[in-house]
């Protein structure tokens, strides 16, 4: 159905579970040789960390997410005054009520065309997934349903009204608790922001490795912010306000150079001992209200 609709499409299949193997991911590989669209499934067995690192751990999607029984990990809370803030690394389910505008972000910065939702006997017996609040959020962009898929149309999601953001290349899981990640010396951070005039800022909670890192951000060959990040605690730091341009921005995190763990507990998992420039547990996107002119105050209540 897919195909005939869009015969390069591509297609995100979910719920998502590791490449280190699943019956989903196993069963849709072997689907995948039949119709050749591109998709984000068929490691079965073989773990592709790279994959699970930009695709799996910051996805709403997640099978372990849509397991919560209401979402507690949620990116921000509406407000109708003040700034509004996007915790960039952070999970986001469908209670969210920011899952929308994340979705829509994700889905589209990875050009998938598609979400098919499986939902047949059995495909929850590695995570008891509940997909009710799932099919709830996203029924008004359903193209095509039968007893075990439903698939969604990513180009009917409306983009968002307001900044929002999620991590990209260059962040790996890390064993500690919480949602600390290890920063490679480059990293990259998606943000849309539907306003230019908008002012923005970046707060991130880091330590480095074994050495003081010096960090830039830059946007588009031009530096927004620079800061030096100490070792041993985390410590919060604020980059000022900057613009970025309307649409989708891809954001560099720069450091001076990156280290390798020497012992296991610095390590970013037992079985991820490779190099990194930080230990990071907050990145939050602070995007201020928009100037007052003639035509918002008019618009007020």
């Amino acid at each position: 159905a897919i195909k005939q609709r869009n015969p390069k499409a591509a297609i995100l299949e979910v719920p998502q579970y590791t490449s280190m193997g699943s019956y989903q991911t196993t069963v849709c590989g072997y689907w995948q040789s039949e119709h050749r669209l591109r998709t984000n499934v068929g490691y079965a067995g073989q773990g592709n960390a790279r994959l699970d690192n930009l695709l799996l751990w910051n996805s709403p999607f997640e099978a372990s997410l849509l397991a919560i029984p209401s979402t507690t990990a949620v990116l921000s809370t509406p407000v109708t005054t003040g700034p509004t803030y996007i915790n960039l690394i952070t999970q986001i389910g469908p209670d969210s009520p920011d899952f929308l505008d994340y979705s829509w972000l994700y889905t589209t910065y990875h050009h998938f065309d598609y979400v098919i939702m499986h939902r047949w006997k059995g495909s929850d017996r590695e995570v008891p997934v509940r997909l009710d609040h799932l099919t709830e959020r996203l029924e008004s962009f359903k193209v095509f349903e039968e007893p075990a898929t439903v698939v969604y149309d990513r180009n009917l999601w409306t983009p968002p009204s307001r900044p929002i953001g999620m991590t990209a290349n260059g962040w790996r899981i890390c064993a500690d608790a919480g949602v600390t990640r290890v920063m490679e010396r480059q990293a990259s951070l998606v943000i849309y922001n539907p306003d230019p005039e908008r002012d923005l800022a970046l707060s991130i909670t880091a330590k480095a490795l074994h050495h003081p890192r010096e960090v830039r951000l830059n946007a588009e060959g031009r530096e927004l912010a620079r800061w030096r990040v100490e070792p041993g605690r985390f410590a919060k730091t604020d980059t000022g306000l900057f613009r970025l341009p309307r649409g989708l921005n891809e954001l560099t995190l720069v450091c001076d150079a990156e280290e390798r763990p020497t012992h296991l507990r610095e390590a970013a998992m037992v079985t991820d001992r490779g190099p990194y420039s930080l230990r990071v547990n907050a990145l939050i996107l602070g995007a201020l209200p928009l100037p007052e002119t003639p035509e918002t105050v008019a618009k007020r209540p």
